[in-house]
């Protein structure tokens, strides 16, 4: 996946923030989208549900303020977030930070839990049980 806006003199990290922004601006209020912490994580989302869902790639945790910052400002509010950040202690500690701020803009959230250190390695594990692990994290939102 590329970005679909190009800053040329933006760095690599700004260029990562720069397609997650214009992968929300078209979102709607009637979609749930996944936020993961790495842009590959994303397109494993994107794969295990054969693009029928929308993945956000943070680019790292330390984008997690600028993603809900984002939200607020562009009035982005979809109908639900799922948090598929990675199973370790900076994801752990990032889900509940959004999950708090997300409480508190009154945006429906949930975690998913998956088998494996990250969306990708558990797509890679078991295509099956990580589809439906994102598919019960939906359900849960709907």
């Amino acid at each position: 996946m590329q970005p679909s806006i190009y800053c040329h003199n933006n760095s690599e990290r700004e260029l990562q923030f720069t397609w997650l922004i214009s992968r929300l601006v078209n979102c709607n209020e009637r979609e749930i989208i996944v936020v993961t912490e790495g842009e590959i994580d994303a397109m494993s989302i994107y794969e295990a549900t054969n693009g029928k869902t929308k993945g956000a790639g943070l680019g790292s945790t330390s984008n997690w303020r600028k993603f809900l910052n984002m939200m607020v400002i562009d009035g982005i509010r979809p109908s639900g977030v799922v948090l598929a950040l990675d199973n370790d202690e900076a994801g752990k500690k990032v889900e509940d930070s959004m999950q708090i701020n997300l409480d508190t803009l009154e945006i429906p959230n949930v975690v998913l839990h998956f088998d494996g250190k990250d969306p990708n390695e558990a797509l890679q594990k078991d295509r099956d049980a990580f589809k439906e692990a994102i598919e019960l994290a939906i359900d849960e939102l709907e």
